[in-house]
């Protein structure tokens, strides 16, 4: 009538076939979302997806907790790049001045303000020093900018030792090579 004992069943081979299934699923669905996305959130992600090298990174502003380090962090950070780009520019070019780039890849203006710190940085420490902005110092869609074979095609030099170029943004108008190689 009645069973004295119940019948087997396979409830744990089920219980860990959907934990390792699950665990599975959701480990390769975060290795295919860290794939799928391009945004450059660390050296090497963006050294691999460039394909060029990173010699120095700026920090994104706090907005939570350590708010009021923010200041701070964008000294630190400005000294430390123009510490590094010092160095790399030692030994890599022979023309008068050094030349800097800043691309803008989005349209904040945070990059404007980045050259007017290392521009004031580098003046500090008694380097010549000068920012040409798109939109000021050059008009971006402009022939003299656009087929340049160098600086002097777009602004007169006075002499100084780094000139430190923002760029447009990428996505609306071209660079010429002279200024990427």
């Amino acid at each position: 009538l009645f069973p004295i004992t119940s019948e087997p069943t396979k409830r744990k081979s089920i219980v860990l076939m959907i934990f390792f299934g699950s665990a599975f699923f959701i480990i390769g669905y975060f290795a295919l979302m860290e794939l799928l996305d391009r945004t450059l959130k660390n050296k090497d992600k963006a050294e691999w997806l460039t394909g060029g090298k990173v010699i120095a990174a700026y920090p994104n502003p706090s907005k939570y907790k350590y708010k009021i380090y923010n200041k701070q962090c964008e000294v630190i950070a400005v000294r430390t790049l123009a510490n590094t780009l010092l160095n790399y520019y030692k030994s890599k070019n022979n023309n008068p001045y050094k030349l800097i780039n800043f691309i803008a890849i989005d349209e904040a203006d945070d990059i404007k303000e980045i050259s007017a710190q290392l521009v004031a940085y580098f003046e500090s420490m008694g380097i010549s020093s000068r920012a040409i902005l798109s939109g000021e110092d050059f008009m971006p869609d402009a022939k003299e900018y656009l087929l340049a074979d160098d600086i002097s095609d777009i602004c007169t030099m006075d002499g100084e030792d780094m000139v430190i170029m923002v760029h447009p943004l990428l996505k609306n108008s071209s660079i010429p090579s002279y200024f990427i190689v």
